[in-house]
Formats: structure tokens, C-alpha cells, sequence
């Protein structure tokens, strides 16, 4: 995997992150599901400091994608 800087989507994020609002439609709850992930575990790494966010290039995807890598301390 291949990620870049995406200065936009960091705009954006500083941007969201001061009043995150979270719309978790169906077919993201079993997605997350399906990788044994719970909707408070996501949120929780938006309450830590980011340690990076960026684009991914490669692969090459037919739509845009991105990567946010964060730590949970502890979620239950």
C-alpha cells in the first residue's frame, strides 16, 4: 500500500474533528461487523491524537480512499 499527504482531507478533518458527528448507515455496521469491529471503537480513535492521515494511492482504487491511523487505549 501506497499513501500520500492529503492536505484537503486534513483541512476537512481538523475541521470535523472539533464536532464529530458519526451516521453509521447499515451497511457500514456490517462492515464493521464483519471485521469484528464495534461503532465505539471507531469513535474512540477520534477522541486520541491522530498519528497519520492520508490518501491511499496504490492500489488503485475506482474511488477515493483514505487511511487514519489512531490509538484506542481502551474500549469495552
Amino acid at each position: 500500500m501506497r499513501l500520500v499527504e492529503d492536505y484537503e482531507m486534513l483541512q476537512w478533518y481538523q475541521e470535523w474533528v472539533n464536532e464529530p458527528e458519526f451516521d453509521w448507515d447499515q451497511g457500514n455496521r456490517n462492515k464493521n461487523q464483519k471485521h469484528e469491529i464495534m461503532d465505539g471503537e471507531i469513535e474512540a480513535i477520534f477522541e486520541q491524537p491522530t498519528l497519520f492521515l492520508g490518501r491511499i494511492v496504490e492500489p488503485v482504487n475506482t474511488e477515493p480512499r483514505w487511511l487514519l491511523l489512531g490509538e484506542v487505549a481502551s474500549y469495552i
